[in-house]
């Protein structure tokens, strides 16, 4: 909310709606001049919230989520900055980042535009963070895991697992409780938790460089990875919290939050499967890589938040013949999670709604069966 980047922030809605009018129609405000636009708080835009649903109106986040986007595109322009700095310095060596959490809506986690941005990444793989971020950037870019604890069996197997989806290497967390070598001492020696893990390090790189010549498999199966969808996902999980949301932090979004759950499901089905799947950001989705890049599938989980391009690429997709499957509330919010009456896609998959808000708890019911 400083001068500088409230002002940058203007700049960039200016370029997104063109004019004013369009902002304020699409904000539900009534700004005189650009240089009065304030993007709402969290705290303002939950008493929106709280005033749409008492009144039975469609909520509208969108002065909240359209500042929270310009974060992400800050934090991603920050990194891309540091590393033209570095490689002004050395142009041959890969700059990263390491300790990436969970796509989230705050911290700049967008992970689409930050794997735009780097040349290799070591994820905390939370809700699926590593096949994002192994979709996302360029092929054969290292990514590496880390390694907790001293349960050296755990940490094998998942080690092994990390290797077999093309992990280029780990760090070890290593700190008072868990310690690999005895630092207290002249001798320096192996504490028995580095013994272990040497063992289990000299077995995975025997046979790694054989690993990293074979060519993974391809089923053109997409899930949607849509930023907005985690933005408008959080308001929702964060409406049973009151004035406590600041008390969501990663890792307690890592346990509770409804649309990691959501995402982790629909990638173990297709890994119980035995099926290989690629994401596919909102951006790609609106270049058309769907069909460009020949899926034959597109999976939509929770997509609450779609743009109008977006929408007509789905369209596009289903009518060049691919297969589009989705859950629930799919498209019923534009891209600024704005709520909007009826689903984008409701005329595709042949349904009318009653409703199109969002509940904590499923309600089960039959569905009728439609012969065509």
């Amino acid at each position: 909310f400083g001068p500088h980047t409230l002002s940058a922030f203007r700049q960039w809605l200016r370029e997104q709606y063109g004019s004013l009018d369009a902002l304020n129609q699409e904000w539900e405000t009534d700004f005189s001049a650009w240089d009065a636009v304030i993007p709402m708080t969290t705290y303002e835009v939950k008493d929106r919230e709280r005033s749409a649903l008492k009144a039975g109106q469609l909520e509208n986040y969108a002065p909240w989520a359209d500042h929270r986007a310009f974060m992400d595109i800050t934090f991603s322009r920050s990194l891309e900055r540091l590393r033209g700095i570095i490689r002004e310095l050395d142009s041959d060596t890969p700059v990263g980042i390491e300790g990436t959490q969970m796509p989230n809506t705050w911290g700049g986690y967008d992970l689409w535009q930050m794997s735009q941005v780097i040349d290799w990444v070591e994820p905390y793989d939370i809700a699926g963070s590593r096949e994002i971020f192994r979709s996302f950037l360029p092929a054969n870019a290292p990514i590496l895991g880390t390694v907790f604890g001293d349960d050296l069996p755990r940490i094998r197997r998942r080690l092994w697992r990390l290797l077999l989806h093309g992990d280029r290497g780990c760090l070890i967390w290593d700190d008072e409780n868990s310690r690999c070598v005895e630092k207290n001492t002249d001798a320096m020696l192996l504490t028995e938790r580095g013994k272990g893990l040497a063992k289990i390090f000299a077995e995975l790189k025997s046979i790694a460089p054989t690993l990293f010549n074979l060519e993974r498999l391809d089923d053109r199966i997409a899930i949607h990875y849509s930023q907005a969808s985690i933005r408008a996902h959080w308001m929702f999980d964060s409406r049973e919290d009151g004035n406590t949301w600041p008390r969501r932090f990663s890792s307690y979004e890592a346990k509770h939050s409804r649309f990691a759950r959501v995402r982790e499901s629909f990638t173990s089905i297709m890994e119980d499967l035995g099926l290989q799947y690629n994401f596919v950001s909102y951006e790609q989705l609106e270049n058309g890589e769907l069909i460009a890049e020949s899926y034959k599938v597109l999976l939509l989980p929770q997509s609450v938040a779609m743009s109008e391009k977006e929408c007509q690429q789905v369209e596009a997709f289903v009518k060049a013949g691919g297969t589009v499957i989705a859950d629930n509330m799919t498209a019923t919010m534009d891209e600024h999670c704005k709520r909007l009456p009826r689903g984008q896609l409701d005329e595709l998959f042949g349904i009318q709604r009653s409703d199109v808000g969002w509940r904590a708890k499923a309600e089960a019911g039959p569905l009728p069966m439609i012969i065509d």
